[in-house]
């Protein structure tokens, strides 16, 4: 295993493959998060370097060559339930007694990364699966890992719908609506503003919450948080979470800040005449 080792972001963009986010059933590429890069988060590893690490843990602590690298009691004890956690070890998963067959697994992501890794011991088996793209709506690599599972037990996978590009495209016929309401509503804005010209002014300003609380939260979400002590994350971080809520997080924003400002501004006018 010589080619798996921890590196620094600046030293492990070189070696990585262009990682990916999904969005609307398309593949964009994106950057990773670079405060990620910490503990597991920084291990690098090849295909080839994770096959050796597993075929140690299904030899009971041997590689491939017959070499003993950990005891077998020693493995054992990585696995075993941690106290107050019944399912969790020594960063493994024991999976629920309805996934069949058993299995000690290990997973993670990044922005733009995810990864599994699988161990059967009922038939010896184990399976690592690494993809440089990420959906925050579906663990593609946990999937796949199953698949993989289900196809050494003799079994057929199971073929799933496409939840997450059903889930963006609702999303997107969302935003669309959205975004047709929302220019109704700008051009109507003077309108709107003339009807309740009697009311009075906090009246009138309340009106407004149902677009300024959604502009206040998105706003904090986009432009604040990203900002925070010791976060080195950017608005295109945040967007790279889930670009298709995000698109329709941005179209409330932009459209409930125009909607407002433009009934602000007919009402000062209106108490001006």
């Amino acid at each position: 295993m010589c080619r798996a080792q921890y590196q620094t972001p600046e030293k492990a963009a070189a070696r990585l493959s262009q990682g990916y986010i999904t969005a609307y059933g398309s593949a964009l590429p994106w950057s990773n998060l670079e405060q990620m890069f910490a503990g597991a988060g920084g291990v690098i590893s090849t295909a080839a370097d994770m096959g050796k690490w597993l075929s140690m843990h299904t030899n009971e602590g041997k590689n491939i060559n017959g070499e003993r690298l950990l005891s077998k009691s020693l493995l054992e004890e990585s696995y075993s339930p941690l106290p107050g956690s019944p399912k969790y070890g020594l960063g493994w998963s024991l999976s629920s007694a309805n996934v069949k067959p058993a299995r000690i697994s290990h997973s993670g992501a990044l922005s733009t990364i995810q990864a599994q890794q699988d161990i059967v011991p009922s038939s010896g088996y184990a399976v690592a699966v690494m993809l440089n793209s990420f959906t925050t709506t579906f663990e593609h690599a946990y999937e796949i890992s199953s698949g993989i599972i289900k196809l050494t037990e003799g079994q057929k996978p199971n073929i799933k719908v496409p939840m997450p590009k059903i889930i963006d495209l609702f999303l997107g016929l969302m935003t669309l609506i959205y975004l047709f309401l929302g220019i109704k509503g700008i051009l109507r804005s003077k309108e709107w503003s003339n009807r309740r010209k009697l009311h009075p002014t906090l009246r009138y300003y309340l009106r407004l919450m149902p677009q300024i609380i959604p502009v206040l939260f998105i706003g904090w979400l986009f432009f604040i948080v990203p900002n925070l002590q010791n976060n080195s994350s950017t608005i295109k971080d945040a967007i790279g979470i889930w670009p298709a809520a995000m698109l329709f997080l941005a179209v409330v924003f932009l459209i409930g800040t125009i909607v407002t400002v433009r009934r602000v501004y007919y009402r000062v006018r209106l108490n001006r005449n």
